[in-house]
């Protein structure tokens, strides 16, 4: 099987998966993604999905291969918000999705700094207070990032600062 899919990989090398075959891989490998937090003042940005889980989402995307933790929020972050990201600050919280609906994923929530308007991009966006924001607001395999984002919030002044940029990830 696994031979199967590589081959049929090199097959379509430079071209756009197939959501099919990004399923039946990951139903063999857990998959990693990458849940970015961006906040201004006391709100948190969440973003509007649709498809396998529609609801608020952190914005998020899969790593690719090759690629950085923070070279992944960046491209997320410009993608999903129009933001700039100027960098990452340490994972804050890592959430394991052995029963995920799509594949088993693990995530990595990660505080991102970034300047510029938040611009909706293919999807709704919202800023909501943190202090008001509800586990039932966000979808429920995200539910879990907000325990660890209240909990880092409680142990720092801000979510995240220039001090706390790590090039660890490039």
């Amino acid at each position: 099987m696994v031979l199967a899919v590589v081959s049929y990989l090199e097959k379509i090398k430079g071209r756009r998966w197939d959501r099919r075959i990004w399923m039946a891989i990951h139903k063999l490998y857990p998959g990693v993604a990458i849940e970015c937090v961006i906040v201004n003042d006391k709100n948190v940005l969440l973003t509007h999905r649709t498809g396998d889980w529609t609801g608020w989402h952190f914005p998020g995307s899969a790593l690719n291969e090759g690629e950085t933790i923070e070279a992944c929020a960046v491209r997320c972050v410009l993608s999903e918000v129009g933001l700039k990201c100027l960098g990452v600050g340490g994972v804050i919280g890592v959430v394991n999705h052995p029963k995920s609906p799509r594949a088993h994923d693990v995530s990595l929530l990660v505080p991102c700094a970034t300047i510029g308007k938040a611009v909706q991009q293919k999807e709704p966006m919202q800023w909501f207070a943190m202090d008001e924001l509800r586990e039932e607001d966000v979808i429920t395999c995200h539910r879990r990032y907000l325990s660890a984002l209240r909990a880092y919030v409680r142990t720092h002044k801000t979510i995240l600062t220039s001090d706390d940029l790590s090039d660890s990830f490039v």
